[in-house]
């Protein structure tokens, strides 16, 4: 009797690894469409892959299964929203890693969240990914050009790189304009009613970690700068004329395992004319 009890322990043990493991490490895909009358023609099933809150994670030897995903997808453009790395820990080679895995595959596209605030050397850091050919967007736009097309990518810091400053203060200075898609890379979903004030059509964002736990019919449990059970943990919200999309993430921060929340990749596919989904 003993020697079964011990068995099932030992299967209950093994099981609840296996379930971290699977938890923490073990990909998943979310796919979004956004139909909208701006989407210019040639921007048709246009694909943005969105990653967010890496906080130095490695999947496989060198980003392996990490880039593998990312390969399979072949994105048209690459977005990384915010906390890429770690402050607590900071060791930027796991990005490192990935942006040369990445290297003349895609356009990676980079705002910085609240971990980036606290990097030592951060100008350093910084220009090594530009070396490679990484766009950091700091309160600024640039424009995509697709077959003589456009469409408008911009992107802020997070508010912690300046505290004492309204959020509006900064998008204010980035001159959106009504009749352009416009898509906001910010790393916090919780200025929702901020962004939506402004001629944004598609915000992406991260920071929720989707709550850390997920809770079947409840959703995330805790989220930074929301608290107890909040609302803007992951996928798409609509306010006026605005849509959110919220990464679950990649990484952990302060909390180190995720329940029924595994790491996700973010692809948007951009329609126009009209389509359904």
């Amino acid at each position: 009797m003993k020697f079964k009890k011990l068995i099932v322990v030992i299967t209950l043990i093994m099981g609840l690894l296996i379930f971290s493991y699977q938890q923490n490490n073990q990909l998943v895909v979310s796919q979004y469409e956004i139909v909208d009358d701006e989407v210019p023609e040639a921007f048709q099933d246009y694909v943005i892959l969105q990653i967010s809150d890496l906080h130095n994670k490695s999947f496989g030897s060198k980003q392996e299964r990490l880039i593998k995903q990312i390969n399979i997808i072949a994105p048209d453009i690459l977005v990384i929203t915010g906390d890429a790395v770690d402050a607590r820990r900071f060791d930027p080679d796991p990005v490192y890693t990935l942006i040369e895995g990445l290297k003349d595959t895609v356009p990676v596209y980079y705002i910085l969240g609240n971990h980036e605030s606290d990097v030592p050397s951060l100008e350093l850091y910084l220009s090594k990914l530009k070396d490679e050919g990484v766009i950091i967007l700091r309160n600024e736009t640039v424009l995509i050009d697709k077959s003589g097309e456009l469409i408008t990518l911009a992107g802020i810091d997070d508010p912690t790189f300046q505290p004492t400053i309204e959020l509006a203060k900064p998008l204010s200075s980035l001159n959106l304009r009504n009749d352009d898609f416009t898509v906001l890379l910010s790393h916090r979903p919780e200025y929702f009613e901020t962004y939506a004030a402004f001629p944004v059509d598609l915000v992406l964002s991260g920071h929720a970690h989707g709550g850390q736990i997920r809770l079947p019919w409840i959703g995330g449990v805790i989220a930074p700068h929301q608290g107890f059970f909040p609302e803007l943990t992951e996928g798409v919200h609509q306010k006026h004329q605005t849509q959110l999309i919220i990464s679950r993430g990649l990484g952990n921060s302060l909390f180190p395992q995720r329940v029924f929340n595994r790491p996700e990749l973010v692809v948007i596919t951009l329609k126009t004319n009209g389509e359904t989904p």
